[in-house]
């Protein structure tokens, strides 16, 4: 962005690229100015989202006041600075933003999307939500440390990441009094230790008065985060439910500054605005998780190229080619895996103790939930075409929290549908604590 169009980036007094009426904190702008917010605005009706002929109008003034004091030598530096302070933007001669021959043929700023993953996940909205709260309670760290290195069991192929997340809070992360100063996580790493997060902090402050703010402003981070996963897998229509995320959104915002005020905001607050027009504009989530491996595969084969005459073409062919080579391994979105068996008893089966279904590996062993009932995969199956699950089923003992329960197992088997399962997120212990 800064250097194609030339944004002065997050700390400039505009740190919305998307809505430009959103000015940095503590500006001293808005009460003096009409029509703008700042980043810990809380209403979206308030935001004012650019219009491409708004975008290029200032781009424009920043070209011609660039001109005016570095070629025609009649605006003052004082001025010129000022002007392009305002604007947040910087003149960059060729650049995207002012080349008047491709503004009418491409509308490039309406195709500019703003990465939910960045958004929230690094160091952005959740993880400054993560850090709040456990400060707010004062829980010690090797308690959280302890319970995470509980024998928690992960879905089957994320069993190995899920037993090493514990180190988000390791020693080596912690400032230099053994304290949480900043939660230091990548994107996946914050993202699978949510389900653990937020089970252990339900135990912890749920019945304690003076948290009370502070979990409510946690809930409703939480509860956009779900909207989001769920329309990031397709659960749900992004665009029929862009109205459920704006209401989502204010209702966090306005429990964030009512509990913590507007000292811990960041421009990436401003930012999460944006994923409504985004969902309207594609009905669909895209998965930054792809497109950071896309990135880290293209890298890899970019450093082995030494031609840089035919450095793009190079790039591509070997991307290709890996891709071609991905693509034989390739198999049916919902299907068995590994070595398949037949039984005398059911003639018309296949079975397996793995299968795919909609991206999801699901394991002979694994404990999921079939509607509202956990239960645990005996089988996997294709019968006459179709793919089902043997299962047993549960017995409910007791909540825990709010995402979280304690089942014991029974003597209940069932046939279902396989695309009608749910993975548990983790279990623990016989008696199972679950998280869906």
């Amino acid at each position: 962005m800064r250097q194609a169009i030339g944004w002065r980036g997050a700390g400039s007094i505009r740190p919305s690229i998307i809505h430009d009426n959103v000015l940095m904190k503590a500006s001293d702008l808005v009460s003096r100015t009409d029509g703008y917010v700042e980043i810990g605005c809380c209403e979206a009706r308030l935001l004012h989202k650019t219009t491409t002929l708004e975008f290029e109008n200032r781009c424009d003034l920043v070209e011609a006041v660039y001109k005016r004091h570095h070629v025609d030598k009649t605006l003052s530096k004082r001025l010129f600075d000022e002007i392009i302070k305002v604007e947040s933007l910087n003149y960059i001669p060729r650049g995207l933003a002012f080349d008047r021959e491709l503004r009418g043929q491409v509308d490039f700023f309406s195709a500019i999307t703003v990465d939910w993953m960045h958004t929230w996940l690094q160091d952005g909205v959740l993880t400054t939500e993560v850090f709040l709260l456990l400060g707010a309670c004062n829980l010690p760290v090797s308690g959280l440390v302890a319970f995470l290195q509980q024998p928690w069991q992960f879905p089957f192929g994320k069993q190995g990441k899920g037993s090493k997340l514990w180190k988000v809070f390791e020693d080596r992360r912690l400032d230099a009094k053994g304290e949480v100063d900043k939660v230091r996580s990548t994107a996946s790493e914050l993202l699978g230790v949510m389900t653990l997060i937020r089970h252990y902090v339900a135990i912890h402050v749920d019945h304690i008065p003076a948290l009370a703010p502070h979990w409510k402003s946690f809930k409703a981070c939480c509860k956009v985060l779900d909207l989001i996963l769920v329309a990031k897998r397709a659960t749900v229509s992004p665009r029929g439910n862009a109205g459920a995320l704006r209401k989502l959104l204010e209702d966090f915002m306005t429990s964030h500054v009512a509990c913590y005020g507007e000292s811990h905001l960041k421009p990436k607050h401003a930012w999460q605005w944006a994923l409504i027009w985004h969902w309207l504009r594609d009905d669909m989530v895209f998965d930054a998780f792809v497109v950071e491996r896309l990135h880290l595969q293209i890298r890899a084969i970019a450093e082995r190229i030494d031609d840089t005459t035919r450095g793009e073409r190079s790039v591509l062919s070997g991307v290709v080619m890996e891709q071609m080579a991905e693509l034989k391994k390739f198999h049916s979105p919902c299907c068995l895996l590994g070595r398949t068996f037949r039984c005398d008893d059911f003639p018309n089966a296949v079975f397996a103790n793995k299968m795919a279904v909609w991206g999801s590996t699901y394991a002979v062993g694994c404990v999921i939930f079939h509607q509202d009932i956990a239960g645990m995969l005996l089988a996997c199956a294709l019968d006459d075409g179709e793919l089902v699950a043997v299962i047993e089923k549960f017995t409910f003992l007791v909540q825990l929290s709010p995402n979280g329960a304690q089942w014991t197992r029974s003597d209940t088997v069932a046939m279902v549908r396989a695309a009608d399962l749910n993975m548990a997120r983790l279990v623990r212990s016989r008696r199972s604590f679950l998280k869906s």
